[in-house]
């Protein structure tokens, strides 16, 4: 088994490859730290069970603890995860039978239930009609009640999200704090697909809470009042999957059906630009979107993350920033193919664990796979140095004699290219009013979809360097053709002004 670094010890890179009995896609995973033994245990979340592995050897941890053992047993299966960001963390799963388990988290072990948490009433939109005779619930334990998201926002402040509504608990003392009502009725239910915290600029008080509905939908609360302040559409009607958001930039990136990405202000709520999935993960379909803040390195900068997994089990890793212009930086940093724990699954959950720099991939046959450390991968980073070959965004870490084969090649093909799709955007020109109602949203809200050199690339596709430079030149473009693109002056991020 290859290995990571951390500290002095090496992290393992495969955990699960060898349990019987998998069903269902990885939920999510994290690191914990064993002070007793100064080794790093994974805490892995599978919709069967929790399972806990020894991080260097990957060898499974029996939980002895009684108490997490029965919670399992009584409340599985489960339908959501997530860690808190404090020290010690608590670990949270949502469940099917609509309720939410709450561990503390001791010596990397699970040491028992802190709370099993269950909002009172009906699940459905809060009108108190009992659920339509069309939705599938089937008991206790029926789809309608299922926990369908969990996010933790700051203060050990639990989010969770189901058919109708979401909550918001004190995760400490079980204590419900808020509940917000989703859009909707109760012959239409909407429901929770993905939760996001947002801090608007300049106010960090006034926290956010995006809703990702599987209609297509964008909800967003007042995270201490429960208040709708805006609800609009993303371009169509898919459910929406995966929110990300960016608190030094205020973007919000949100993955619509693994098929598009929509940028968006988190402070006016004004839409910036849209991509299709493949020029993002330069050439296949998305099934899994995370944003991290990388820890400052030798340079001294801290760098936001995007992290784009693809179907065919590819990771694609993305630096986002707001140029000076107010337009949209998107620069590719990495491209590493067949990372999920079975060749060509599909990564269904990202999680990144910052004292390790390790990013957790778990795939939908319950195997995760370490990339640690996270910033050993991404070559040499982009600088402020004005471009050359041998500093192109997208072909970082390569050598100057392929960098300049891959200009070469940019540049030969400018004339069948033509323009590229422009990611930069001006947030102050080109915002679009968010709609109000669902017909409004498909039809209006945003603009058709440009065309890109790329998009028509299959769904499954291992890209050349040159392909990667031209996919990285539509993302860091502004409307110019390829060879003016490669050759006029950058900002420090990389991008063409």
């Amino acid at each position: 088994m290859g290995v990571g670094q951390s500290g002095t010890k090496p992290l393992g890179t495969l955990f699960g490859s060898s349990q019987e009995g998998k069903r269902g896609p990885t939920l999510g995973g994290t690191l914990l730290h064993d002070s007793g033994t100064g080794n790093w245990l994974l805490a892995l979340a599978v919709p069967l069970r929790l399972e806990v592995f020894n991080a260097h050897s990957a060898a499974v941890i029996p939980i002895e603890d009684t108490a997490t053992s029965a919670a399992m047993q009584s409340h599985a299966p489960f339908t959501a995860f997530c860690v808190s960001t404090e020290s010690p963390p608590c670990v949270a799963v949502g469940c099917q039978d609509g309720s939410v388990v709450v561990f503390a988290v001791a010596d990397g072990m699970f040491a028992g239930v802190l709370h099993e948490l269950r909002a009172e009433g009906d699940l459905q939109e809060g009108t108190g009609d009992a659920a339509p005779s069309n939705t599938r619930d089937n008991g206790p334990s029926g789809w309608a009640r299922s926990v369908t998201g969990l996010r933790f926002g700051s203060r050990a402040r639990l989010f969770a999200g189901a058919c109708g509504r979401c909550w918001l608990w004190d995760a400490r003392s079980g204590e419900l704090l808020c509940e917000y009502h989703l859009p909707g009725s109760s012959e239409r239910p909407t429901t929770a697909g993905s939760l996001c915290v947002v801090v608007p600029a300049g106010n960090d008080t006034a926290e956010q809470l995006w809703v990702g509905l599987d209609h297509g939908l964008l909800a967003i609360f007042d995270a201490h009042t429960g208040a709708l302040l805006k609800h609009f559409g993303c371009g169509g009607p898919e459910a929406i999957v995966s929110i990300a958001f960016f608190p030094i930039s205020f973007f919000v990136f949100v993955l619509s059906a693994h098929k598009r990405v929509s940028v968006w202000d988190a402070t006016t709520f004004g839409f910036l630009q849209k991509h299709p999935a493949e020029l993002m993960t330069c050439g296949a379909d998305l099934s899994a979107m995370s944003s991290i803040m990388l820890a400052p390195g030798a340079d001294g900068v801290e760098m936001a993350l995007l992290l784009l997994a693809g179907v065919d089990g590819s990771l694609c890793v993305r630096r986002v920033s707001r140029r000076r212009d107010g337009k949209i930086s998107c620069v590719l940093l990495c491209y590493l193919e067949g990372m999920s724990g079975s060749l060509g699954c599909p990564i269904t959950s990202i999680d990144y664990h910052v004292a390790t720099d390790s990013v957790l991939l778990g795939d939908a046959g319950c195997i995760v796979s370490l990339v640690s450390p996270l910033r050993s991968h991404l070559g040499s980073l982009p600088d402020a140095s004005p471009a050359s070959p041998s500093n192109m965004p997208g072909i970082v870490g390569v050598g100057a004699a392929v960098a300049a084969h891959v200009a070469a090649s940019v540049t030969s093909s400018a004339s069948t290219i033509g323009a590229p799709d422009a990611v930069t955007a001006d947030a102050q020109s080109t915002s679009v009013p968010a709609e109000e109602t669902v017909a409004k949203s498909n039809s209006s809200s945003m603009p058709p979809t440009p065309v890109s050199p790329i998009s028509d690339a299959p769904a499954v596709h291992t890209p050349s360097i040159a392909e990667l430079a031209m996919a990285q030149q539509s993302l860091a473009g502004d409307g110019m053709t390829a060879s003016q693109n490669a050759s006029a002056p950058r900002d420090p991020a990389g991008c063409a002004t």
